[in-house]
């Protein structure tokens, strides 16, 4: 199996458009980042990015300060989009003692807290979401709701 999954992440032939997109929304999503900067809000002097991504079954045995010191982006995966907008498996956020923790630590090493959305199976309703004007307001208004 091993070897046939490194052929389809390579971009060959028979590679599912899913694959494609979820690889492209975590490359825009990372660069829409801002650079690291210093404590006094300068450009840091190494800008190379380390991203890591941890799934939801790992949120409670995750040491939150030790990941954030070694990456400088930690994408939490992964919700999902349903098809008219709205967001699906919100159950795989940390619960709110442990996004505190992660934000703590983001924050004391510099590190940019992502989620991401589909991969692994999660993307069915992404498709649908995009091709409709009224899903895809009802999913911005939604994600900028989660993100307050």
């Amino acid at each position: 199996m091993g070897e046939r999954w490194m052929t389809h992440s390579v971009g060959v032939e028979g590679v599912r458009p899913t694959i494609v997109l979820v690889a492209m929304m975590t490359f825009f999503a990372a660069a829409a980042v801002p650079a690291p900067q210093t404590d006094d809000g300068r450009p840091a002097a190494d800008p190379f990015a380390v991203l890591a991504y941890l799934p939801e079954w790992r949120y409670e045995g995750a040491n939150w300060d030790t990941m954030c010191q070694h990456v400088s982006h930690l994408i939490l995966f992964s919700l999902e989009v349903k098809p008219n907008g709205e967001l699906g498996a919100l159950d795989r956020i940390p619960r709110p003692a442990l996004m505190a923790e992660a934000q703590a630590a983001a924050t004391k090493h510099n590190t940019a807290l992502l989620i991401c959305f589909g991969g692994n199976g999660r993307s069915n309703g992404f498709s649908p979401m995009v091709a409709s004007k009224k899903a895809r307001k009802r999913f911005l208004k939604e994600l900028k709701a989660l993100m307050k």
